[in-house]
């Protein structure tokens, strides 16, 4: 073949192949293995198989941000299971897939909060929260309302006796400094709309007067909403008499007759000045505990 021929029979060629955006005919639709032989597991590591696929446990890393990571990895990043640590004390320990957090874990703050759940592709699916006491965090929120009024150390230990009774559900309860507010992490004062931190000498010996407010004992200031929500529902020096508060009371009862007949002289709304409630009588009987079981509904 003259070289003239040669030449001819390459063009033919190149101009017989079409490109198209039809895969199925390009045949790529084909997936090929990557490794035509299974691994084979010679020593401690596998012959035949991507690295990308391992997860390697490295030594601790620490990162500009402040931020370390302590756990397995692969050619992608965080992979497996591992603990991040952030650099304002949060604390990540679960599961890892493409650097991000992927599957169980749970975040520990560093007051001793709990926020456990479910992730994926580093968004939170499923969540359950924790207070330190272990309280945990349930919608509707219904924390020390009507019908259950305990702090969660009433739970834990019990309800107490007269002037032994828990105040605050963090114990001891600390003296908090005149004309203040304790907010937990600190005490309010309104004059400056500030919270300040305790001092350590005054918590230790119970005495308010040691806790000063200053520029070194700043935490942080308030503005108005929460303001008006600390003065109106916090715990200061001297606790306020509410007086009497028939809302804060509850009728238990079994139902039957003859209890509700012992507690007949004890509720205004079960006095008969005319005499409906016969005694002895079934239809008095069915009478009285129907208009008992709609007060305590109506309630």
């Amino acid at each position: 073949m003259t070289e003239s021929a040669l030449e001819s029979t390459k063009e033919n060629n190149v101009s017989n192949k079409v490109l198209t955006p039809d895969w199925i005919k390009a045949g790529l639709e084909k997936q090929k293995p990557v490794f035509k032989k299974p691994p084979t597991l010679i020593g401690d590591a596998f012959i035949g198989v991507h690295p990308g696929v391992f997860e390697v446990r490295r030594p601790i890393q620490h990162f500009i941000t402040g931020s370390s990571y302590d756990g397995t990895w692969d050619v992608l990043g965080f992979s497996g299971y591992g603990t991040y640590y952030y650099p304002h004390g949060a604390i990540y320990q679960g599961n890892f897939k493409n650097g991000q957090f992927h599957g169980r874990g749970q975040i520990i703050y560093p007051m001793g909060h709990q926020m456990r759940g479910l992730f994926k592709n580093g968004k939170l699916v499923e969540k359950k929260f924790s207070f330190p006491d272990n309280l945990d965090y349930s919608e509707p929120w219904n924390y020390c309302q009507m019908p259950d009024r305990r702090f969660q150390i009433d739970v834990s230990k019990g309800l107490q006796g007269p002037d032994t009774e828990f105040l605050t559900n963090l114990q001891p309860t600390v003296a908090v400094p005149e004309g203040c507010y304790d907010t937990i992490d600190g005490f309010y004062a309104p004059g400056v709309k500030s919270v300040f931190n305790y001092d350590p000498e005054g918590l230790a010996t119970n005495d308010p007067t040691k806790h000063k407010k200053n520029i070194d004992t700043l935490k942080r200031t308030v503005r108005c909403e929460e303001s008006n929500f600390i003065e109106k529902h916090y715990r200061t020096m001297h606790l306020k008499s509410l007086g009497y508060r028939p809302d804060l009371y509850e009728h238990w009862t079994t139902g039957k007759f003859a209890e509700m007949g012992k507690q007949m002289s004890d509720f205004e709304w079960l006095k008969d000045p005319s005499g409906t409630f016969e005694s002895g009588s079934s239809s008095s009987q069915d009478d009285l505990q129907m208009h008992f079981e709609f007060e305590i509904l109506k309630d």
